[in-house]
């Protein structure tokens, strides 16, 4: 980790007029390797303890041997979230570059309706007639998300004539809320049994 922290220093110190967005991952980064130095400081004094395990008698002596740098890591772990947050935003941007991976869709740039849609940059060439040597601005997107999505017409006990809709991330979410209110409007006409 300090081969990253040390290049990303670098980058961020870099004199050279460019975008810096290194500067950025520094602070998370110097943040891992506070944490993961903490750890190791708190792995090297269990295992001391693990070697002399049968020479310790007093659970006190255990508690002062350890403790200490258990309490070190509880505090870097608990006193920051950045630390949180970065595990966070690396979900987070592996879930992106996942999207990024599957966008296999290329329009021209200043159109990107269903009709200029093209399987990859040459085929836009192709169709919109760029010569040779010019360049030109293209447009890669895909699918950003699946969802599921239904809909039944407004209830008779509705208050509105909007529509009942569902749109959800999963088919059993979605599926669920919509045999409910499938099953709502059911009770509604049934007739109640008189005895």
């Amino acid at each position: 980790m300090s081969g990253i922290v040390e290049r990303l220093r670098e980058r961020a110190n870099d004199s050279r007029d460019r975008a810096k967005p290194f500067n950025l991952m520094l602070d998370a980064a110097e943040e891992i390797e506070r944490l993961q130095a903490a750890a190791l400081e708190l792995l090297a004094q269990l295992s001391d303890f693990e070697a002399r395990i049968d020479d310790i008698d007093d659970e006190r002596e255990f508690i002062g041997h350890v403790a200490p740098a258990a309490a070190r890591l509880r505090s870097c772990l608990l006193d920051k979230p950045e630390a949180v947050e970065v595990e966070q935003l690396r979900a987070e941007n592996a879930k992106l570059k996942k999207i990024i991976a599957s966008c296999q869709w290329h329009w021209p740039a200043d159109d990107t309706s269903s009709e200029m849609c093209s399987d990859g940059p040459w085929e836009i060439a192709e169709n919109c007639d760029v010569r040779p040597g010019e360049v030109f601005a293209y447009s890669r997107g895909g699918v950003v998300e699946t969802r599921w999505y239904g809909f039944l017409p407004a209830a008779d006990d509705a208050d509105s004539d909007d529509e009942f809709t569902v749109d959800e991330a999963t088919e059993d979410t979605a599926a669920a809320k919509m045999n409910a209110e499938i099953a709502r409007r059911a009770a509604l006409t049934q007739e109640p049994i008189n005895e």
